[in-house]
């Protein structure tokens, strides 16, 4: 997600005169780049290898500012679930767009092997109503309020 903060009381698109050429072209020089994002974890995500850039210093990255510090009551199931975790807890969610509940059986069972492993407990976004071989540090659930999760003291922990 990127934003354009402009500082410049014109904002003409460039025309034919050279008034509004360089009214555009000012808007351009003193403009603000807003990303919502972390470099940084971009290159974590990718390792050693990954591609690190610099940004000019019009650009500022505002990782996390959707996640606010007062949040909506979560539901009590949720609410009691995380303040037990007492090594913190992991969201784990593949979105609205891809369904967990069809991964291939191999993936789900290495994917929760893993999670089972973990000293967190975990919020897993899963579609059905039972999930086999559940981890015992796993709650499930259809639908997750993400922003409320993460804004948990206890999702920030571990």
């Amino acid at each position: 997600m990127c934003f354009w903060v402009f500082h410049h009381p014109s904002q003409a698109a460039p025309g034919t005169n050279a008034q509004e050429m360089f009214n555009f072209i000012a808007v351009a020089w003193n403009s603000l780049v807003i990303v919502d994002g972390r470099s940084v974890c971009n290159w974590m995500a990718r390792g050693i290898q990954g591609n690190i850039r610099a940004h000019v210093p019009a650009m500022v990255e505002i990782g996390g500012i959707h996640i606010e510090e007062e949040r909506d009551a979560l539901p009590m199931d949720i609410q009691e679930f995380l303040d037990s975790a007492s090594n913190g807890a992991i969201l784990f969610s593949f979105g609205s767009n891809v369904k967990s509940s069809m991964l291939p059986k191999p993936k789900l069972d290495a994917i929760l092997r893993a999670l089972a492993g973990l000293k967190q407990k975990v919020l897993f976004k899963w579609e059905n109503d039972d999930l086999p071989n559940k981890p015992h540090n796993m709650m499930i659930k259809k639908w997750l309020p993400q922003t409320d999760i993460l804004a948990h003291k206890k999702s920030s922990e571990g």
